[in-house]
């Protein structure tokens, strides 16, 4: 199937002609800080979705453990052990050339998710396990 040029959104004015504004509540519930909510579901989350992208592609990678393995170390910091896997290094990789990360914490049964965006750093700070 092919996509014609025409129908291709180009901008955001593009989308604006798509969609209608964001909820006031979705805009509103943006933080630039961990909250008792938000702390709360990072506790009980056994999996976080981290997004992090290089110079050609982007990535999204798993990363799993018993609920609470992702550490709140302070408002705005968060801390993220290293659970060796197929070593392809992609998200490491990524993070040492690129800070920007996503992370999306999933909990199962529960109907929402929680986002966090920031930059990253990779540290082997053994006071930091």
């Amino acid at each position: 199937m092919e996509i014609r040029p025409s129908y291709i959104v180009q901008d955001e004015g593009g989308l604006a002609e798509l969609y209608p504004p964001a909820l006031e509540r979705s805009v509103l519930k943006q933080m630039d800080h961990l909250d008792d909510h938000s702390r709360a579901f990072i506790a009980a989350s056994p999996m976080v979705i981290v997004g992090t992208q290089s110079e050609t592609a982007a990535d999204n990678s798993p990363r799993g453990d018993f609920p609470g393995f992702v550490k709140v170390a302070d408002d705005r910091t968060l801390l993220i052990p290293d659970r060796r896997g197929n070593n392809r290094l992609d998200t490491l990789r990524n993070l040492v050339k690129n800070p920007k990360i996503g992370l999306l914490f999933l909990v199962p049964g529960a109907s929402e998710t929680f986002r966090v965006n920031g930059e990253a750093v990779v540290s082997r700070d053994p006071a930091l396990t």
